[in-house]
């Protein structure tokens, strides 16, 4: 049995260390990132691009639709937020006949991306509400329905919310967008560089001396 684990544990290790390929992940927080602060004058986000910050863009799908600024803003049943921050908000028609949705474009791609999130319930038809990673191509790589799979219930509360991003083990997001059912967005962050990844030769000698070791248990045993 002695034999078998150390093996298993040996190549298990070796499997990770030589392919850490470019993970992604859907995170809550992004511990060591740069908040990016927001103009505080309200204008609206429109088709061409509306310069928000040094190396970032923002587009609209709808130019009379989209907002930012540190404006207050109501998410209906779901609380309001007092405009103490400068937001970014995708507003939607009484009825949610249309759906909506804002883009930032990083000069520069990141590792990281997220925000401080709230959204009116998709009701009356509203489209759920997304957020996506794109490539410098415009490829989507990774994309998360908020109200599906993490709702938010903050009825009656004021700034109330939640922190939602991706991290990505290399700085490939160009592009980064929340869309639908009302969906606002403060605390912008980015996270510019992914973690530092071995060197080859390191991982080499790492793994031969995991794999050394294990051969050497098998001896003894």
């Amino acid at each position: 049995m002695k034999k078998r684990i150390s093996l298993v544990v040996g190549w298990t290790v070796l499997g990770l260390l030589m392919n850490p390929g470019a993970r992604a992940s859907l995170v809550t927080s992004l511990p060591g990132g740069t908040l990016i602060p927001l103009p505080n004058s309200m204008a609206e986000i429109a088709t061409d691009p509306l310069t928000i910050a040094p190396g970032i863009t923002a587009t609209s799908t709808n130019p009379d639709d989209s907002l930012i600024g540190a404006v207050s803003y109501s998410f209906v049943n779901n609380g309001t937020w007092d405009g103490t921050a400068a937001l970014i908000a995708v507003q939607t028609d009484v009825f949610g006949s249309d759906a909506y949705g804002v883009k930032l474009f990083f000069a520069k791609p990141v590792a990281g991306v997220g925000g401080f999130f709230n959204y009116a319930y998709p009701l009356l038809g509203f489209d759920n509400v997304k957020i996506k990673a794109f490539d410098i191509g415009g490829n989507e790589l990774e994309s998360f329905d908020i109200s599906d799979k993490a709702p938010i219930d903050t009825p009656f509360a004021v700034n109330g919310g939640a922190f939602f991003g991706f991290l990505r083990s290399t700085p490939d997001i160009a592009a980064f967008s929340l869309e639908n059912s009302g969906v606002a967005m403060k605390d912008l962050t980015i996270v510019e560089a992914a973690a530092t990844v071995p060197e080859p030769g390191t991982v080499f000698l790492v793994v031969l001396t995991l794999l050394l070791s294990g051969v050497w248990r098998v001896y003894r045993a």
